[in-house]
């Protein structure tokens, strides 16, 4: 069984990649679990099953997703879990992580901290940045809005956002969460990080635009997905 562990910040994040890797490997061949971070600092660090079950033996591929519960904390349960991982069998790892509350500035801090303090032995992780939040990637699959809610016609979208979707620089974006929060206000929706409004928004994608379409506008979306097809070859 070929096994990938991806670390990620936080809930949101963990929602859409499980979806992604569903979609680009589907469900046959695949077991995915999930556990999320408590503790740190005052108290020891673990990881508790959110939905874990024994993987299936038939499976060729085994993925295990770490919520982070936080962005600051992504790159030290990388450094604290490579090695234990590596003695398990796994092959590859991906840490995803968006920039803000960070300027974009800091971008290439971020990077540079994650490249000179991960272990590059017997494999280099991978680092993708959603700059500057991950809802940039929703909003540029802005045919989601549509499904979301029929009302929400291109025009309307344009005209709350401030701009074009299909177009934008989808990293200038400054304040994607907003954006969002203001086209769904328009059908009388709200947009949160609760699971319950991250998988109302994350149903309505069309997965196959982010690795068909939008790979084209934003690279790090291309190397993550260009990793986990890596993984499944």
């Amino acid at each position: 069984m070929d096994k990938l562990a991806v670390f990620v910040e936080g809930q949101t994040e963990q929602v859409f990649v499980e979806r992604l890797i569903f979609a680009i490997a589907g469900s046959r061949n695949i077991h995915v679990d999930t556990v999320q971070a408590f503790g740190g600092r005052l108290q020891p660090r673990v990881f508790v099953e959110v939905e874990a079950t024994r993987p299936d033996p038939a499976k060729r591929f085994y993925v295990i997703i770490y919520d982070c519960m936080g962005d600051s904390r992504v790159l030290s349960d990388v450094r604290e879990n490579y090695d234990n991982l590596v003695a398990q069998g796994f092959k590859d790892i991906i840490a995803l992580r968006d920039v803000f509350p960070r300027p974009a500035t800091d971008i290439p801090t971020i990077r540079s901290d994650f490249d000179f303090y991960v272990q590059k032995q017997p494999f280099l992780p991978l680092l993708a940045l959603a700059v500057m939040e991950i809802e940039s990637w929703f909003i540029g699959e802005h045919t989601h809005f549509g499904r979301y809610d029929n009302r929400l016609t291109d025009s309307v979208v344009n005209g709350q956002l401030g701009y074009d979707p299909s177009t934008v620089d989808l990293e200038g974006i400054a304040a994607p969460v907003s954006d969002l929060r203001r086209v769904y206000a328009f059908v009388g929706k709200g947009y949160s990080k609760s699971r319950s409004h991250v998988e109302r928004t994350v149903d309505h994608l069309d997965y196959a635009r982010f690795y068909m379409d939008l790979v084209g506008r934003l690279s790090d979306l291309a190397n993550l997905i260009s990793h986990i097809n890596g993984f499944l070859s």
